[in-house]
């Protein structure tokens, strides 16, 4: 081998090595984006769950409402996934309308749980979508991409928002109301024949498909979408909790989630 060939040889490998070194920088510039061991799924240093009493109630008799949120219920959502990466910020009542609004008064509630780094600035969201468009897959969609505007003007920091629908029905069916179905003194206004959040869950899943499609720079994904083990885990006609099925339905996130 002559000396050009050795200079070559040396100058590729030299060359490679620099590459290598660039590209491991690239993917390690922030220190909180690292890919979890045998998991595709990044690490972010806080992610802010954003939701309603289906989330966050925590069934004392101080607050309003009936029903137990899957966050809470038990500690066993926060047990599993890194809780001191994960935190709430919730609001009965809290659909997709009222987020979408910059005013809403659920922004300025306080944070449940809070992450031990970056509370103020985190860099992923998971939006728990409620709200009351029923079977309009258009209309959720385009309340969903009025949320996500919010969102990210309300929290700037944020990298990547999860889009998980309210907790539906056992296998998608779609649950009779048993109990607490008489909502005719309440805004609703009706009496409740079939548990709500069990039949509104499907179109609010597709039209989280459709705003993931559609969207081009790819800030919003879809997440886990999440159901009841049983029709009996519902407390009433609008489909808040009972402990059961928070806990169960806490189980499941905290493990798809972790």
């Amino acid at each position: 081998m002559n000396y050009n060939s050795i200079y070559l040889l040396f100058s590729f490998s030299f060359v490679s090595k620099i590459i290598f070194l660039i590209l491991l920088i690239f993917l390690m510039r922030d220190g909180t984006k690292i890919l979890a061991q045998d998991s595709d799924h990044l690490i972010y240093s806080c992610t802010q769950v954003i939701g309603f009493s289906q989330v966050g109630q925590t069934g004392s008799k101080d607050q309003p409402g009936p029903g137990f949120g899957w966050y809470i219920t038990g500690g066993i959502f926060e047990s599993i996934v890194e809780n001191n990466r994960w935190q709430l910020l919730w609001k009965g009542g809290g659909g997709v309308d009222q987020w979408a609004n910059p005013e809403y008064d659920g922004w300025n509630q306080s944070i449940i749980s809070p992450c031990n780094n970056n509370s103020d600035a985190p860099d992923r969201v998971l939006f728990s979508i409620s709200g009351a468009y029923g079977e309009n897959v258009k209309e959720w969609s385009g309340a969903i991409k009025k949320a996500i505007d919010t969102i990210q003007q309300k929290l700037p920091t944020v990298e990547k928002i999860i889009l998980q629908p309210i907790v539906g029905g056992p296998d998608k069916e779609t649950c009779q109301c048993t109990r607490n179905c008489d909502f005719k003194n309440s805004p609703f206004k009706k009496t409740f024949k079939k548990v709500r959040a069990s039949w509104q869950h499907k179109y609010i899943a597709k039209a989280i498909e459709q705003v993931v499609t559609d969207q081009k720079e790819g800030f919003a994904t879809k997440g886990y979408f999440p159901q009841v083990g049983s029709c009996l885990h519902y407390i009433d006609g609008l489909g808040h909790l009972t402990k059961e099925g928070a806990e169960y339905v806490g189980r499941k996130l905290g493990n798809y989630y972790k």
